[in-house]
């Protein structure tokens, strides 16, 4: 039987909400990439808060889940 290494609170907290999948969050920043827009006074701010709120939402979806799952995952 191999044992699991233990991590450090922070660094599991960030890898159980899945920076990779951040990724997907640019999209929002196509249409105003598209528009030529992105730089413009009242632009930038409000899509990187979108960016920033989408990332959040979908990390706390996955501690969520992992959290309601945690059951499943162990047998």
């Amino acid at each position: 039987m191999t044992e699991t290494p233990h991590r450090s609170l922070p660094v599991a907290l960030i890898v159980a909400m899945r920076p990779r999948q951040w990724l997907k969050n640019v999209l929002v920043f196509a249409a105003p990439l598209a528009a030529g827009a992105i730089f413009e006074p009242g632009i930038l701010a409000p899509t990187l808060g979108a960016f920033v709120a989408f990332c959040l939402i979908s990390s706390a979806t996955y501690l969520v889940n992992d959290a309601r799952d945690i059951d499943a995952d162990r047998a």
